[in-house]
């Protein structure tokens, strides 16, 4: 099923038409039209070194081939242990607190804000070194494989 649809002309869509006299028909698959959402209330659970991550995108979720996202709340303290992911890379984007952040040899404090990318096969971790929750989304391409049992409800 193809639904039509009618670009508007002018406003914010980025859209241009070249002669606004003739309609122009724009015709998407009705799967790229839905809104797909997921909730940390409805995601699988890993708890590991004091942090909870919750698996917010999967592999096959909506469609999804070669992307997972992950939300994870670390208490102070908490510390993720050293690994790493063969063949996949990964960036942590800092939502709250402040943390220390190693990647390979090197170690950086990061904060809210922060982007760190992490390329395919080097050992990192984070551990929460402020006062309050560590808040970071972390998403790794392409999707790591979920173990039974990895992830709960």
């Amino acid at each position: 099923t193809y639904w039509p649809v009618k670009p508007e002309i002018g406003g914010s869509n980025p859209l241009r038409v070249a002669n606004p006299s003739v309609l122009h028909l724009l015709v998407f698959p009705k799967e790229l039209l839905l809104l797909n959402i997921n909730a940390l209330d409805q995601s699988p659970q890993n708890h590991r070194g004091g942090q909870v991550s919750h698996l917010l995108l999967a592999q096959g979720q909506f469609g999804v081939e070669n992307l997972n996202v992950t939300w994870v709340e670390g208490e102070p303290g908490s510390e993720q242990a050293v690994h790493s992911h063969e063949g996949r890379e990964q960036v942590y984007v800092i939502v709250q607190g402040r943390g220390a952040m190693r990647v390979g040899d090197e170690v950086e404090e990061v904060a809210a804000g922060s982007l760190i990318f992490v390329p395919p096969g080097t050992a990192h971790s984070i551990k929460n070194i402020g006062e309050e929750k560590l808040v970071y989304v972390s998403s790794t391409s392409p999707p790591f494989e979920v173990d039974p049992g990895r992830f709960t409800r």
